[in-house]
């Protein structure tokens, strides 16, 4: 009796084992425990310092190619005057021998193969029975050097003419075929073998005498040129042109 009731109190004396926590399953195919899942967010990169960093040295930046001169250092001459001698001398219409005219030529160069000339024409038309009729032109000539350049070459040329022989108004087209050359001193000579017609005309006044327009214009014969004058040396290529020219 007295031993049963010892065993009692031993056991109420002594505390319960602590419950053992339950271990992770082993993972399958060996006795280790799982891994954990790998992470999914990128690698972060490192932060290298400004003043670290290695920059290539910055590109130069090339300068454009020098632009080519536009004129050639020995045409220092771009500008010509000239007297047409031819206009001196009457054109083919019968009994206007007293017919006369001046005429000069002006020419600039646009680039060294092409000029625009501006000529300015003055005279008068006498014709027998006829009353004398005065006569003004003003015509415009392009100029394409096909072969050399402005101060020696020849050229092609394309005329547009307005003129006033008393009474009438009218205004003409031409062209033609021509040399020029222009010597070192600067003495230029300008043949031109070319016409100018009249396209259209009105009369001005209906009174008086005077020759036809077509009469007219054959004593007049506006567009050959015997022209002799100089060249202008304007000096912004800074060179004369070489001996032998």
């Amino acid at each position: 009796m007295r031993s049963g009731l010892a065993l009692v109190l031993v056991l109420a004396l002594v505390p319960p084992a602590a419950a053992e926590e339950p271990r992770a399953a082993p993972a399958e195919g060996g006795s280790q425990p799982a891994e954990p899942a790998p992470d999914d967010r990128p690698p972060r990169v490192p932060v290298i310092p400004r003043d670290d960093l290695e920059l290539p040295p910055p590109r130069a930046i090339a300068e454009p190619p020098p632009r080519a001169r536009r004129w050639p250092d020995d045409l220092a001459r771009r500008t010509s005057l000239g007297l047409n001698l031819l206009a001196f001398v009457p054109g083919p219409e019968a009994g206007a021998s007293g017919t006369w005219r001046v005429e000069a030529v002006l020419e600039r160069a646009l680039r060294p193969t092409v000029g625009a000339a501006a000529i300015l024409s003055g005279g008068q038309v006498r014709k027998d029975g006829r009353d004398d009729a005065s006569s003004i032109g003003l015509s415009g000539q392009y100029r394409w050097y096909f072969a050399g350049r402005f101060d020696r070459g020849a050229y092609l040329a394309g005329t547009l003419g307005f003129w006033l022989v008393d009474p009438y108004i009218a205004w003409s087209l031409g062209g033609g075929i021509g040399l020029k050359h222009t010597f070192r001193s600067g003495f230029t000579i300008d043949l031109l073998a070319g016409l100018q017609l009249p396209v259209d005309s009105f009369r001005t006044d209906d009174g008086g005498n005077p020759p036809a327009l077509e009469d007219a214009w054959r004593a007049l014969l506006p567009g050959p040129l015997v022209s002799v004058g100089g060249a202008f040396d304007e000096g912004s290529t800074g060179s004369r042109p070489p001996r032998g020219r």
